[in-house]
């Protein structure tokens, strides 16, 4: 006589393998989320870090702008006809920073005061 599985055996075990294949998709899609979410953390970040750098420069040549370009290259002086304002009212001429020469600041009421030494 033969032995035949009987269709509740046949049943169950379908069953048990399909278990086993579902709890082994919810592990990779775990850890697919898991690289996802790292991946989206650190686009994120980086996003973040170009808009402030970007916000940095706007802001840097917004200040350059607003000020008239004084700031300009050491040889070709202040953008002004002459003189450039300092602080609280001391001015400053084009040549003013001749060769070894030097600038005294003292306290008045009204302020700082810079004058050639």
């Amino acid at each position: 006589m033969t032995l035949s599985a009987s269709n509740n055996d046949f049943f169950s075990k379908i069953a048990y393998y399909i278990r086993r294949i579902s709890a082994w998709f919810a592990r990779a899609g775990f850890g697919f989320f898991v690289v996802f979410a790292a991946g989206a953390a650190l686009l994120a970040t980086t996003v973040i870090g170009v808009l402030i750098a970007v916000a940095a420069l706007f802001l840097n040549f917004g200040v350059r702008i607003m000020r008239g370009s004084k700031y300009q290259h050491q040889n070709t002086g202040p953008k002004t006809g002459g003189t450039e304002r300092i602080f609280t009212g001391a001015t400053r001429t084009k040549n003013s920073k001749a060769a070894g020469e030097t600038l005294e600041a003292h306290k008045t009421a009204n302020g700082w005061v810079i004058e050639p030494d």
